[in-house]
C-alpha cells in the first residue's frame, strides 16, 4: 500500500476514504488507528471523517467543480436558470 505520508499534497483515492470511514464507523476504530493502518496522516483523516459526518460524502470533489458555500443543488439551479433579459439581447447580436 502505498504511503500519503509524505511532506506533500497528495490526492487521497476514494477507495481509500470509503475504507477509513467503514473502519471508523462499522469498525468503530479510533480515527487514529485507521489513518496508522491506512499510512494517512491524522489530520487527513480527521478532514475525510470530518466532511462524511457534515455532507455525508467521501468522494473528493474536483477542484473546478468546487463552488465554496453551495450545495450540488444550488449549483444545479443556477446552472439551469434562464439568462437575465439583458444578457439575452447582448448575446443573440
Amino acid at each position: 500500500m502505498e504511503s500519503y505520508l509524505q511532506g506533500t499534497y497528495n490526492k487521497i483515492p476514494d477507495t481509500i476514504r470509503d475504507r477509513l470511514v467503514e473502519m471508523v464507523v462499522v469498525e468503530r476504530s479510533s480515527i487514529k488507528d485507521a489513518a496508522t493502518s491506512l499510512k494517512l496522516k491524522y489530520s487527513t483523516a480527521k478532514t475525510i471523517y470530518k466532511i462524511f459526518k457534515k455532507e455525508n460524502r467521501t468522494f473528493k470533489y474536483s477542484s473546478r467543480s468546487r463552488n465554496p458555500g453551495a450545495t450540488r443543488e444550488m449549483i444545479n439551479r443556477i446552472q439551469k436558470a434562464p439568462l437575465p433579459s439583458f444578457l439575452v439581447k447582448r448575446t443573440v447580436n
